[in-house]
């Protein structure tokens, strides 16, 4: 991971649905011009780097479908935020919550009494801001739209209802 630090200009890293595997580096917090992170359905496991929070660029973050766990670092995500596949219940992030995590990653989440990060209900929803600041909420539900396709097609059917 070392040479990983020298990628300040990525915009965008897109590599769901491969055999990616292993952990995401801490150096992903140099990455100053990230905007998009989608690392879902791939086999990336351990923790979500803390330093994912200091990225103020990140709009966007997709990293459901792995096996990811432990704290979910305070993600400041404007656009769309996917932790949790509603379907797979693949990673199993604890709790608390951070109090500084978007609301746009909090939206469908909640603690459980076994002190598990869960889905609180069977919805995608998203908070989307447009360019002049407004913020708008979408949903889609699983049925609606074919919920056995799972998480991956919700998301992208909300991003392109609503964007």
């Amino acid at each position: 991971h070392p040479h990983t630090t020298r990628w300040t200009l990525l915009q965008r890293l897109h590599v769901r649905f491969t055999s990616i595997s292993g952990t995401l580096p801490t150096q992903i917090g140099h990455w100053t011009s990230l905007a998009r992170l989608d690392v879902a359905h791939c086999q990336v496991s351990g923790t979500l780097p803390i330093e994912l929070g200091a990225i103020t660029t990140l709009s966007e973050v997709y990293v459901e479908g792995n096996q990811l766990t432990g704290a979910v670092p305070a993600l400041a995500v404007r656009r769309f935020c996917t932790l949790i596949d509603e379907e797979r219940r693949t990673n199993e992030f604890a709790c608390p919550l951070p109090a500084a995590l978007s609301d746009t990653c909090r939206a469908a989440l909640a603690c459980s009494d076994d002190g598990d990060v869960d889905v609180v209900v069977r919805r995608i929803v998203a908070t989307l801001v447009d360019d002049s600041g407004v913020s708008r909420n979408a949903t889609a539900s699983a049925a609606a739209i074919g919920g056995a396709v799972g998480g991956v097609v919700l998301g992208v059917v909300v991003l392109l209802a609503c964007a």
